[in-house]
């Protein structure tokens, strides 16, 4: 087996390189800044089924999520009460599909991302 290593497409002395949408240093695996943007510019899921995506996509990015059983819990009991009074309550239903700002926007304040991530927010526990 005969292996090359091709001085212009090689990179050297970098600190971390991009691999599958993910950081990867000495330090360990980082999460892309990008994707935990997108994460938290999610809309306020308004039906079951996008619930159960919005959680599935949290789940992806668990370990780089301080305290992260702590707020899925709270997500999944939300899941199973919440969207069961959705489905009683038409009036419920009409108020979120409004434009409404209360309706519209359920983002918790603390949540936006404040150019630059903060190291201890993407990287791994």
């Amino acid at each position: 087996m005969e292996l090359s290593i091709s001085v212009a497409k090689s990179f050297w002395g970098i600190d971390k390189v991009g691999y599958l949408r993910h950081r990867v240093s000495f330090g360990g695996l980082e999460a892309n800044p990008k994707d935990l943007k997108f994460l938290i510019d999610l809309p306020f899921p308004e039906s079951l089924q996008s619930m159960q995506s919005f959680l599935g996509s949290l789940n992806y990015y668990s370990r780089f999520i301080k305290d992260y059983a702590i707020y899925a819990s709270m997500l999944y009991d939300l899941r199973e009460v919440a969207f069961a009074v959705l489905e009683k309550r038409p009036d419920l239903r009409k108020i979120m599909g409004q434009n409404h700002p209360i309706a519209r926007d359920h983002r918790s304040p603390e949540l936006q991302v404040a150019e630059p991530l903060h190291e201890r927010w993407i990287r791994a526990h």
